[in-house]
Formats: structure tokens, sequence, C-alpha cells
């Protein structure tokens, strides 16, 4: 009668994928005997908890913060239990235990009537310098246990997730972004574009300038057949090429629309 029971009301979760399966731990329990047994229902619930929808994550998280705080102690039935042992206590001439157990159902007394039945009992039994320890007091060594899964998957997530600063450099368009809505001339920046590659002349009729190697492109110009452009680069597939003007202007054009410059053809503007 030394081990100071409470009755406790403990969680355990089994997803059913379709619905969770709520279990109630309930009995009288030692302390130690009552801490090993929220581990247990903790550990199962984590394990066996999150697998239905929608609830079970939820009843999951409610199961887990009950078995936490060392279950449910229902007022009435601990308040009773209490008493019964203080009285059994006082009957074997055992003061200091007595009194201990009735001054902790102090602690679940909810009315009235309950009150005054506790401080009668507190009253048939003589005062002692000796106290009773509560053993109940204080979260105990459970609870740190119960968090250690949490700790566990708190470890894992950050050596599986990279670092910001370990993730590798994304490459670098070399064609330009598509341009702003207005329709100015893009022009070109001097040692931007690396060396020169050849000369050519436009052999299409009409040659549409692009801001970018693909016909998504917006539109920054067009050039008239025969004009010479210098071609600064080519995309990877060889379609697209980047070219200048004598005027300044610059863009990416269709190959297939240039021809290889001729000395008789002369400079165009």
């Amino acid at each position: 009668m030394t081990a100071q029971p409470r009755h406790v009301i403990l969680r355990q979760v089994t997803g059913l994928l379709r619905r969770s399966l709520v279990e109630r731990i309930e009995g009288v329990f030692c302390r130690r005997c009552s801490q090993v047994s929220a581990v247990r229902a903790s550990y199962a619930t984590w394990l066996r908890g999150w697998w239905s929808l929608p609830a079970g994550p939820l009843d999951t998280v409610r199961a887990l913060v009950v078995n936490l705080r060392g279950g449910e102690l229902p007022a009435e039935n601990n308040r009773e239990l209490l008493v019964e042992q203080a009285r059994a206590f006082l009957a074997r001439r055992e003061p200091d235990l007595a009194r201990g157990c009735a001054e902790q159902a102090t602690a679940f007394v909810r009315t009235g009537m309950d009150r005054r039945e506790v401080e009668h009992l507190l009253g048939q039994i003589p005062r002692s310098r000796r106290r009773l320890r509560d053993r109940w007091r204080g979260p105990g060594w459970a609870a740190p246990v119960q968090l250690l899964p949490l700790l566990v998957i708190g470890a894992a997530v950050s050596l599986v997730t990279p670092r910001l600063d370990e993730m590798p450099d994304l490459p670098m368009l070399t064609a330009e972004t598509p341009a702003p809505a207005n329709d100015e001339t893009v022009t070109s920046r001097p040692g931007a574009l690396g060396p020169e590659l050849d000369r050519l002349n436009v052999a299409a009729e009409r040659l549409t300038v692009r801001t970018g190697p693909g016909a998504a492109y917006r539109v920054a110009a067009s050039l008239a057949e025969g004009t010479t452009v210098v071609v600064k680069e080519l995309s990877p597939d060889g379609g697209w090429a980047r070219v200048l003007t004598s005027d300044g202007t610059t863009g990416f054009v269709d190959a297939g629309g240039l021809r290889r410059w001729a000395e008789e053809d002369g400079i165009n503007p």
C-alpha cells in the first residue's frame, strides 16, 4: 500500500487506413508501472497510429500528448482510492501514511461534499513531523523517453536534407531571359559575349532577331537580306546564332537564315 497507486487512463492508437482504433489502457498503477505503460503505449502509437485518413494523425497527436502528461487521472476515482487508502493506514495505526494519502486526495476534490469528507478524515488523523513523499509529483523519466522518436526523426531529416550551402550551383543559361514588355532595341555590352566566331550575311528576305534562342522569345528587331552580322555564339543544337550588327543590335536569329560572308557583299548598315 505504500506504492501510492493511482487510477490512470492511457491512449494507444492503431491506424486502419480508413479509420483509427483508439484504445483506452485503464487501471490502477503504481508510479513506475504507469510510466512503463505510458512509454509502451506511446511507442506503439508512434509506429502504428498515423496510418489512417483523415483522423489518424490527429488521433495520434492527441494520444501522444495524453501519455506524455502521464495519462488521464479521473478525479472521482483517485479521490476515492486515496481516501480508502488513508483509512486503511489509519486502521493500521500508521498516521504518517494515512495523513499523506488524505492530503494527496485534496488534489482530486471537485465538490463541497468531497471536500468535507477529506477534511473530516484529516481531522481524525493526528499530526506528525514526518510527511509522505508524493511519488507522482514531477514529470518523471517517461516523458523524455516518449520524446525520443521525435528526436530521431529530426536527426534523420537533418541528415537527409542537404544544406543550402552544399547544394551545387545551377548552370547559368547563356540566352537572355525574355525581354521587358516594351520593344526597345537590345544593344550589346562590350566583352560580354566572348570572342567573335565568324561573319555571315543574312540570306533570308527578312530575318527576325529575338531575345533568346527560340521562337517563344520576344522579337527585338528584324534584319534585311544581305545585312552582315558577327556571330558571337551558337546554341548547343546549332539552330540559333547570337549575332551582333554594325549598329550594335544583338540577339538570336535562326542560323538557317545566314550564309557565309563574301568580300564582294560588303557591309550593310
